[in-house]
Formats: C-alpha cells, structure tokens, sequence
C-alpha cells in the first residue's frame, strides 16, 4: 500500500516550497520511499493535469 504526506514550507527569503514524501509498505514494513520539492503545490499541479485530460 501507496502512502504519501505534503509539507509546506517557506524560505528565509519568503518563497513557499512544498515537499512530496511517498512511501510504500509491504507486510507493516516501509519498502520503498522518496521524496521531492516542488515550487508550486503538488494540489494545484494535479488539478492542471486533471482538467488538461478532459
């Protein structure tokens, strides 16, 4: 099972970053996991994606 959490987090020059952790678990144990920063929030880059397919 997919898990995933979004942290938003703001510059000391005041700029917004969000960070994208996910992680995969397997039998109660994590056996994949990644993460990534993004300028722009990852709700708002979904939402593009979703409305540019229909």
């Amino acid at each position: 099972m997919a898990f995933f959490n979004i942290e938003h987090r703001t510059l000391s020059n005041g700029e917004p970053r969000y960070k994208a952790t996910v992680f995969v678990k397997s039998d109660e144990r994590i056996v994949h996991g990644e993460n990534t920063t993004f300028k722009k929030s990852i709700i708002t880059i979904n939402k593009r994606i979703h409305y540019e397919r229909n």
